[in-house]
């Protein structure tokens, strides 16, 4: 890794300092964008429009194919993580804007993003999280495991939830309300009882 780092850290400087100009760019149109469009200026939905196009097809690429190539593990899911996280994103963003200009498809879209968020990107984040995590006991393993998957269901709700009321959906009260209860009495005593056990150990 430290030779292939070395062979290539021109390109890496390179790619880091596209990263951050496009960055710059696109939160500078988009606070633009925004500002106009509060304002009622002329060409607000212009900047708002370019500023999301340019953040889905330039800035999340370039994010995308940064952490896809710094990833040395021979594991698919490792790569499928970036790649799905991305597509789950794009679909977002693209589903926001269509929302935010009352275009047609925004519906499609966001469903779109959820199944791959759900059933996709956060399932292997979770899963390569919790592999990586180097617990070798076995309680602290099960304790471990609960963790995660309280915190998978509890996203994974939380976003279906806010996704159904955005569409106006049935089922969304519930779904939201599911969720606070999950990460609420579930993950968020695990996780912070987790990180007491790691400053006291």
């Amino acid at each position: 890794q430290e030779s292939i780092f070395l062979l290539s850290s021109k390109r890496i400087k390179i790619m880091k300092k596209l990263l951050f100009v496009t960055g710059f760019i696109v939160a500078f149109i988009l606070m633009m964008g925004i500002l106009f469009k509060i304002q009622h200026w002329p060409a607000g939905g212009i900047l708002l429009l370019t500023g999301a196009g340019v953040m889905i097809f330039v800035l999340l690429p370039l994010v995308l194919l940064n952490f896809y190539k710094a990833e040395y593990s021979t594991f698919i899911s490792y790569k499928m993580k970036y790649i799905l996280g991305y597509l789950g994103l794009a679909f977002l963003l693209s589903a926001a804007v269509m929302k935010i200009f009352h275009l047609p498809g925004s519906g499609v879209a966001l469903l779109l993003s959820v199944v791959i968020l759900n059933f996709g990107y956060l399932p292997i984040l979770f899963y390569r999280s919790y592999k990586g995590s180097g617990i070798k006991e076995h309680t602290e393993n099960s304790f471990t495991k609960k963790q995660y998957i309280l915190g998978l269901m509890g996203i994974a709700l939380l976003l279906t939830g806010a996704v159904l009321k955005i569409l106006h959906l049935p089922g969304a009260a519930v779904l939201l309300g599911i969720a606070v209860l999950v990460i609420n009495f579930g993950f968020l005593p695990f996780f912070f009882y987790g990180l007491y056990k790691k400053t006291t150990a």
